[in-house]
């Protein structure tokens, strides 16, 4: 696919719109989809992965409070693709920290950025209570360029 800015502009009055993203993305996301968490429900952890604790999250946002739209926002320079191997991250950290723990078993590491951006809108999609007509997209922001591409997107009845 090619780079493309990312077009859509959320409506500043419109708070219907979630974000599943990654925790350390947060100046790009601002700037490129012109929002602040003023405009969009915001749900943050490392990866942007769809975990159980981010679909509950997600759920919430559009069951009870009416959001129609879900961006899934990737990075090029995300941490989760150097955390592939949940034993040698483990490991590493116990040794950095000087003693293991029993949480995290897992650290949902990833090699290629798209696929992994898609995977977890298919994550979040697949859920039984998320509804056909929620907008989703899973984007893929260039960390060296700040373009921004849709690497996959399920058009819900409100894109109509």
């Amino acid at each position: 696919m090619t780079g493309k800015r990312f077009t859509t502009v959320l409506d500043p009055n419109d708070k219907r719109a979630t974000v599943l993203t990654c925790m350390d993305v947060s100046p790009a996301l601002q700037t490129l989809l012109k929002t602040t968490y003023r405009t969009a429900y915001v749900v943050r952890n490392a990866g942007g992965v769809a975990s159980k604790d981010a679909i509950r999250s997600v759920l919430l946002t559009i069951r009870l409070l009416g959001s129609k739209h879900l961006w899934i926002v990737g990075h090029t320079g995300c941490i989760g693709a150097h955390t592939q191997d949940d034993q040698a991250t483990r490991e590493y950290l116990s040794g950095k920290c000087g003693k293991d723990a029993l949480f995290p078993l897992h650290f949902h590491g990833f090699g290629n950025c798209e696929e992994h951006v898609s995977r977890q809108v298919d994550r979040v999609i697949t859920h039984p209570w998320f509804p056909s007509s929620v907008h989703v997209e899973g984007i893929l922001i260039d960390d060296r360029t700040a373009v921004l591409r849709t690497v996959c997107a399920v058009p819900g009845k409100c894109a109509e």
